[in-house]
């Protein structure tokens, strides 16, 4: 069945409108034709939520179909909008040592919105793999990134800091970072600071001690950072201490 582009468009369009979360609907209307199938991807592939939580039933089967679906057919990786990766640190297969994964991470290039979480606190940045570090700073630094949530890696590598602070809408819980200078300075590269986002605007802190999180703080009261961060609002910090650290800085 040939449909004109734009009629399928319009068609998909009010049937995102009232389709569930699953997208049972837009899957369906996939699989009718080759112009109803380009205009769902928009739709199915938007925001991708991948676990190994064995609390979330056929989680590992999803993550397998999403990278075969990328591999496969790696124009979808553009649609691709919002990542949430949730790792649950006490099971033995962790996405991020899968040996596939940072290249599927490296193919998600228009990633807006990216949500990283650890169960109980409990990664560390060093243990991640290096290609997985690598695809990891590459998506923090993209300039198609606004908002960064962060939450349960300790140890986390000072080019890091660089990043957030170009993010414009930020929120980390339980992290800190490591402030010394080591071999994967080299393999990061220059990262410049500031791109067309116009730096952090919003900076939201849950259970964080400033004396582990200094290379943040140089990042964010560096020049280049406070040109272009004068509105930079701090919504959220764990102690009075914290804050009167931070209102100095800025």
């Amino acid at each position: 069945m040939r449909v004109p582009i734009e009629i399928a468009q319009s068609i998909i369009d009010e049937v995102a409108l009232v389709d569930d979360d699953n997208h049972s609907a837009l899957k369906s209307c996939s699989l009718v034709c080759k112009a109803f199938a380009r205009a769902s991807r928009r739709y199915i592939f938007h925001s991708v939520s991948l676990t190994n939580a064995e609390c979330v039933e056929g989680s590992y089967e999803m993550y397998l179909r999403f990278c075969s679906a990328i591999t496969t057919s790696p124009d979808l990786a553009h649609y691709v909008r919002e990542l949430y990766i949730f790792e649950d640190v006490y099971y033995d297969r962790g996405l991020l040592d899968e040996n596939d994964f940072p290249e599927i991470l490296g193919m998600l290039q228009n990633i807006a919105i990216l949500n990283l979480s650890f169960r109980d606190n409990e990664c560390n940045w060093f243990v991640l793999s290096q290609s997985s570090r690598q695809s990891l700073v590459s998506m923090l630094s993209s300039h198609r990134l606004e908002r960064l949530y962060l939450k349960g890696v300790y140890n986390l590598h000072h080019v890091v800091a660089r990043c957030i602070a170009a993010i414009p809408m930020v929120h980390v819980a339980c992290v800190d970072f490591q402030d010394s200078r080591d071999s994967d300075d080299l393999m990061y590269g220059s990262l410049p600071i500031i791109d067309s986002r116009g730096g952090l605007k919003c900076l939201s802190f849950v259970s964080m001690s400033m004396n582990l999180c200094q290379p943040l703080i140089d990042a964010l009261s560096s020049p280049e950072c406070c040109k272009v961060s004068t509105c930079l609002k701090v919504v959220q910090l764990s102690t009075e201490c914290d804050s009167v650290r931070l209102s100095h800085v800025f």
